[in-house]
Order: structure tokens, then sequence, then C-alpha cells
């Protein structure tokens, strides 16, 4: 779209990387922009294009933690490990590895919807947010053959009206050989 419009290619090729970099910038998977700036997260088109395919990839999968991964946890006195971790677990996810000894192990994600959940991804939105993407590509080309046509289709009251002064039809005519009789 930027080549569209701008005649000059460097020119063209500095503004579509300056607007490249602010979509990447922005997609909410380095850092999820808030206050000011969160217009340019839903702005985005690649907020929507992660989305989809991080939710498509990574969905609904289940994860088993490594022994490293695991984190010690010792109940108060008079409650088991899953009654005392049970409000915790249901708002975050995670599950238990219980020991013997009375305390137990807790791993902080169970699937990896709690790893969307932590990049703000939805796992249901993961065709809508498909869409969004391609409507985003289909306003792109539309916008690019408008503007095309804004600014480098000739109009009628900028057409030539004598053709003699193009500079086509003036080499054709040095070419040309006069006709021997």
């Amino acid at each position: 779209m930027c080549v569209s419009a701008i005649e000059l290619e460097d020119n063209a090729a500095n503004l579509a990387s300056l607007m490249f970099t602010m979509c990447l910038n922005f997609c909410g998977v380095l850092y999820y922009p808030t206050g000011f700036w969160s217009f340019m997260y839903r702005c985005s088109p690649f907020t929507y294009f992660i989305a989809a395919v991080l939710a498509a990839g990574l969905g609904n999968s289940h994860v088993a933690c490594s022994e490293k991964e695991f984190s010690t946890i010792v109940p108060p006195e008079g409650q088991s490990c899953q009654e005392y971790m049970e409000p915790y677990m249901s708002e975050a996810g995670g599950y238990l590895k219980d020991i013997s000894d009375g305390s137990c192990q807790f791993c902080s994600m169970s699937d990896t919807n709690v790893f969307l959940k932590s990049l703000h991804i939805e796992y249901d939105q993961r065709w809508r947010n498909w869409g969004i993407f391609l409507c985003y590509v289909v306003i792109n080309w539309s916008v690019m053959f408008f503007v095309y046509w804004l600014f480098r289709v000739p109009k009628k009251n900028d057409r030539v009206q004598d053709e003699s002064s193009l500079k086509s039809k003036a080499l054709v005519n040095v070419d040309e050989k006069p006709e021997e009789k």
C-alpha cells in the first residue's frame, strides 16, 4: 500500500518498515501495552494473527512439569494440600503431586490455556482472530488499489490532449524513413 501511494521506492520502504515495526512492537507478545498505547494493540493485525496461530497450535494441550519445575508446599496444620491449594488452583490453574511427609509439590501449569491466558489469548477466539486478520488483508488490498488509482492513474483532466507532445510518438517519428517514390 505504501508503494502504491509514494513515488520514490526508498521512501515507501522506509514508511513500510516503520509501520511493520510498530505492528510487531504492539502485537502483545513481547509486551502487553496498557494505557494510551492499548489502542495500538487492538489496531495491529499481528495481534490477531499471532493469537490465532498460538491458540490453534498450543491450545487445549496438557502440560507435565519436570521435577525441577515443581514448588514444594507445606499446608497449614489440619488441612490437606488439596484443601489448601484448591482456591488458588481454581483461579490460576495448576496441579498437585502429593509427597508422603505432609508436604506436596505444585506445578503452576496444568494445560497450555493458562499460558495463553497470560498472553491475553483465548482458545475459543481462534477462528474470530483468524477472520479479523483476513479482514485486515482484504482491507489492505482494497485500500492499495484505491490509493494506486487515486495517485497514479491519470484522471480525465490530466490526460494529454495533443499526441505530438508525447515522447514515444516523437521517437517513432525520428526512426521512420521517408518513403521514396
